[in-house]
């Protein structure tokens, strides 16, 4: 995410969107779009090249302190089948698409009604800024939660769920009161419930 909004940041720069005179969002010609397009593929290349280079063997993990050996990838295909009908599997399947949902929500809906809110069409980096901020986020989560979550050993997940359940319960509520009620679906100049943009 942090360098996909850097990537995004720079593209918006070098080719400035055009708005028409009226217009409640930035339109893009189609050469724009697949420049957009064309950087995105290439760094989702890089990223596949480079999980693919990822090495096998499983390190300490804050989830399992397993000394086992991950197996082939040929080996999870067949054990597959079996791990969805365990009870634990099917336990946390519903958290499986909470998690699904949220993370497309973040994701995809939130930046749309950026895009399309009339108070931010003159903004061309908002969704750029966006996108360095969940990336930032994410390293954050990575770096500093982790060291805390290691220091918290009999508490480890507790102290996983407790954040990630204020965590995105702030970002809801803020998310709620600063979002103009059409802003998901079409652009609109409609106004927020309390924080203006």
């Amino acid at each position: 995410m942090f360098i996909g909004g850097a990537a995004l940041a720079l593209i918006v720069h070098l080719i400035s969107p055009s708005e028409p005179n009226g217009a409640m969002s930035q339109s893009y010609t189609d050469s724009q779009i697949h420049l957009i397009y064309g950087t995105f593929f290439g760094l989702n290349m890089i990223s596949v090249i480079i999980f693919m280079c990822l090495p096998t063997k499983q390190y300490d993990s804050i989830a399992s302190n397993s000394q086992a050996v991950v197996p082939s990838l040929r080996e999870q295909f067949e054990k597959f089948k079996s791990s969805v009908t365990e009870v634990n599997m099917l336990l946390l399947m519903p958290f499986f698409g909470y998690m699904g949902l949220i993370v497309s929500f973040l994701i995809g809906v939130y930046p749309t009604t950026l895009a399309f809110t009339d108070a931010l069409k003159k903004d061309v980096y908002i969704v750029a800024i966006y996108s360095l901020a969940m990336g930032s986020a994410e390293i954050f989560g990575g770096v500093v939660l982790r060291r805390l979550i290691k220091k918290c050993q009999d508490w480890k997940l507790i102290v996983t769920i407790t954040m990630h359940f204020l965590a995105v319960s702030a970002a809801l509520v803020i998310i709620l009161l600063s979002v103009p009620e059409m802003s998901t679906i079409k652009p609109t100049t409609g106004t927020t419930l309390l924080i203006k943009p």
